[in-house]
């Protein structure tokens, strides 16, 4: 799973005004699979000039880690890019804990709104991780960040905000179990214009002929 901390604009478009603006930031987390332990397995954040950048450099990450990804509904610039050049099926919908009712079956809408009470489930589903799994934490930044978090300034945190809806999406598959991607070992298919037994010139795998 991919939680994402987003940006709408980049470094050259920021305000010299604007003081310590968040980075783009990227989470991926690998879940349990067999007898493995979930596992944090890459951290991307910077803000580059062009905030597009940021995007390819994140559908990229999805691609080679075959990810979900679960973005912040304020934050949807990303969604948007992805959808213009076809990379919108490394989006996950929202999860329904993240929805009013959560009987009522699944959403049809991108992005995890930042309310309190979502912040909150976030909240214990990062202190659970950390409580289960500290010994597979190897960033040295998440560890830092971890140590120095509080509510009160919680803007301040971007690897926390992408971790938290990284797990917030690994909790919305909590029924799915993990498998191994197999390798697709197809055997290529002559294909082109070919005469069918009715004398009908058509399009498409080459038939068996006699």
């Amino acid at each position: 799973m991919a939680g994402i901390d987003g940006i709408d604009i980049g470094k050259s478009q920021t305000s010299s005004a604007t003081k310590d603006p968040s980075d783009f930031c990227m989470v991926i987390y690998k879940r349990a699979h067999g007898l493995s332990d979930p596992q944090i397995v890459c951290i991307y954040k910077d803000r580059p000039q062009d905030v597009r950048e940021a995007f390819k450099i994140g559908i990229c990450l999805a691609r080679y880690y075959n990810a979900k990804i679960n973005i912040e509904a304020t934050r949807m610039s990303l969604v948007t890019w992805a959808r213009e050049h076809d990379s919108l099926q490394y989006f996950m919908k929202r999860p329904r804990a993240s929805l009013a009712n959560v009987s009522s079956g699944k959403s049809t809408s991108y992005g995890t709104p930042a309310t309190a009470a979502i912040i909150d489930h976030q909240t214990d589903l990062i202190a659970g991780h950390v409580e289960d799994y500290s010994h597979t934490i190897w960033f040295e930044n998440l560890l830092d960040e971890l140590i120095r978090y509080n509510d009160e300034n919680k803007t301040k945190f971007d690897i926390i905000a992408a971790l938290a809806m990284a797990l917030l999406a690994d909790e919305e598959l909590s029924g799915k179990i993990p498998f191994v991607v197999e390798k697709d070992d197809a055997v290529f298919e002559h294909f082109g214009y070919y005469t069918d037994i009715n004398g009908h010139t058509k399009f498409g795998k080459l038939q068996n002929q006699q």
